[in-house]
């Protein structure tokens, strides 16, 4: 800043300096006249002298011829003898700013040139500075949305992991509600559901789906059926099927009456044959469904049952359900949990 300030007090200076001598140009012209003679004085002072004396010799006949006004004449030689002592004392204040000024002119002119590029030094290094700063500015901004997005996603995790551990969670249980009856539709029987809030809220319209499928050898055999139950019980609305409300810790039963279809038994047969006087092995598989105080999502844990019987001697340890013509009592019928698929409990 103090550098800067030198150089512009420096450049006034020599404005101020051209201005005094364009206007003392001005209010006298003959300057460059009495600069040359000056200069011719200098460098031939005899030759010089001897003009002088005839240009007194000259300006007396002037004089002369023209005596009729006194005044005019006694001007002449005043003029005439200043222009005498002036060469004869020496440089006139004239001549030497007229010697001087293109010195001060060339000064001033690299003076301004090494001001330019000085400034252009400047501006250039002032620029450099700008993008570095704008380049840190830029880095600040990435890292501080960064540090948002971070803030965010723990805000995100944090409320999850609030939700996980103050939701409601249902677990589901099942056992055979009323004997096997043989009709024309299949076989049909009931299922008693047992569900119960394991979490810290209540589980809102809890319900359940499900479906009596029998075993078909494929990769997955139970896609088909658990796409189907998941896509009912989370298009059911609170209202619709309203369910049972489960408080923490309650326990509450749900029943409910399916039929193995004579559909289902005719694609198990053709799939693979089973035992001599067995019917094919069916599986009850489906979901229980609810809702919580933390949103509209529905939530689900899902399962999976092979229907067994038992109590014939030739299969103490259970098997496939023999084949009847009426009831097959619910006595001898068991269900034997199977893992289910892997994200049926969310």
């Amino acid at each position: 800043m103090a550098k800067g300030f030198s150089i512009m007090r420096i450049l006034i200076l020599f404005t101020l300096l051209f201005v005094v001598r364009w206007a003392y140009a001005e209010s006298n012209p003959q300057i460059p006249t009495k600069a040359s003679n000056l200069r011719q004085h200098l460098i031939q002072p005899g030759k010089q002298s001897s003009d002088a004396e005839a240009g007194t010799e000259k300006s007396q006949v002037v004089i002369k011829a023209i005596e009729p006004n006194k005044t005019e004449v006694i001007a002449a030689k005043k003029s005439a003898v200043s222009n005498e002592e002036a060469s004869a004392n020496g440089v006139s204040l004239d001549a030497i700013i007229a010697i001087i000024s293109p010195i001060l002119t060339a000064i001033a002119t690299v003076v301004i040139a090494w001001f330019t590029v000085s400034l252009a030094s400047s501006t250039k290094k002032l620029w450099g500075e700008t993008q570095a700063a704008g380049a840190v500015a830029q880095k600040s901004a990435q890292a501080a949305e960064k540090a948002a997005t971070a803030a965010e996603h723990s805000i995100q995790v944090s409320r999850e992991a609030y939700i996980a551990s103050e939701r409601p969670w249902v677990s589901v249980d099942a056992v055979i509600g009323s004997d096997l009856l043989k009709n024309s539709n299949g076989i049909e029987f009931g299922v008693n559901f047992t569900v119960k809030n394991h979490g810290k809220s209540p589980a809102i319209n809890v319900h359940i789906f499900y479906d009596v499928v029998t075993l078909v050898i494929a990769a997955d055999p139970f896609s088909d059926v658990r796409q189907k139950i998941t896509s009912l019980g989370t298009q059911t609305k609170i209202g619709e099927h309203m369910g049972v409300q489960l408080f923490p810790s309650d326990v509450k039963a749900i029943p409910w009456i399916n039929t193995l279809s004579n559909v289902e038994i005719e694609k198990a047969l053709k799939s693979h044959k089973p035992l001599a006087g067995m019917l094919p092995s069916f599986y009850i598989v489906g979901s229980v469904f609810y809702q919580s105080a933390f949103g509209g999502e529905t939530h689900q844990t899902g399962f999976n049952y092979y229907v067994v019987a038992f109590g014939d001697p030739k299969y103490p340890k259970g098997s496939d359900v023999p084949d009847f013509t009426d009831t097959f009592p619910m006595g001898r019928i068991f269900l034997d949990s199977k893992p289910y698929y892997k994200g049926t409990i969310d």
